[in-house]
């Protein structure tokens, strides 16, 4: 979504993105006095252009309808394997095949190496922390399981209510990988289950981990299953 400014009046979600503050300092300023905003009759902010070039203290650039925008593509993998085999490349570049007539000013390229249920990923962290700083406008994903394997919703108003725009592009899926992914995935909340019922080093919760593997990795277990005969 480009900002059109030569507008007169500004959403809170375009004067965030011009001021480069988060939505909830504009509002702070507005009640301290320091920026005036119109209220609509269903009472959304709007932020007059000439608010916003007093606070940035120079004048918008008339000659151009497009603000700088800049694009953060987003790449995981769950495995260090998966990146051996090119898979983390090829992501990426799928996704910037795809965007990059949309986006002149700036990519830049955030990866990660690990499960999409974990929510301590380093790469992930960062982007919700730019998101918060207001470093970037848009965000490149291949499709939604690779932001998140579940709460995408949630993710995506997270990153909307900072002016990001998420941008579903859905590039090459490699089937295997997705496959052994979603079986790793299913496998790591079964096993945080019942680590949580009987303790992670239970022989019940061995047991429910040989079985799964049994069952949906039955190449997995071969060596185990030949060295007990």
């Amino acid at each position: 979504m480009q900002t059109d400014i030569t507008k007169p009046l500004f959403p809170m979600r375009e004067a965030q993105r011009l001021l480069g503050v988060r939505q909830e300092t504009i509002r702070k300023w507005e009640k301290l006095g320091k920026i005036k905003c119109i209220r609509t009759p269903t009472n959304f902010r709007l932020v007059p252009r000439e608010e916003i070039e007093r606070l940035l203290g120079k004048k918008l650039d008339l000659r151009s309808s497009k603000d700088r925008r800049v694009l953060v593509i987003y790449g995981r993998v769950s495995s260090h394997e998966q990146k051996s085999k090119g898979d983390l490349e090829r992501q990426v570049k799928d996704v910037q095949k795809k965007l990059k007539s949309l986006f002149s000013d700036e990519t830049l390229i955030v990866t990660d190496i690990g499960s999409g249920l974990s929510d301590k990923r380093r790469g992930l962290c960062k982007i919700l922390e730019w998101a918060k700083d207001g470093k970037f406008t848009d965000m490149g994903i291949s499709y939604k399981g690779r932001l998140t394997r579940f709460g995408f919703g949630i993710m995506e108003k997270y990153l909307s209510n900072y002016g990001v725009k998420i941008h579903i592009v859905n590039g090459r899926k490699e089937k295997e990988s997705l496959e052994q992914e979603l079986v790793e995935d299913m496998l790591s909340i079964v096993t945080s289950f019942s680590g949580e019922l009987y303790g992670m080093r239970s022989r019940k919760t061995k047991k429910i981990e040989n079985l799964i593997k049994r069952e949906v990795m039955p190449n997995a277990d071969n060596g185990s299953d030949q060295n007990r005969r």
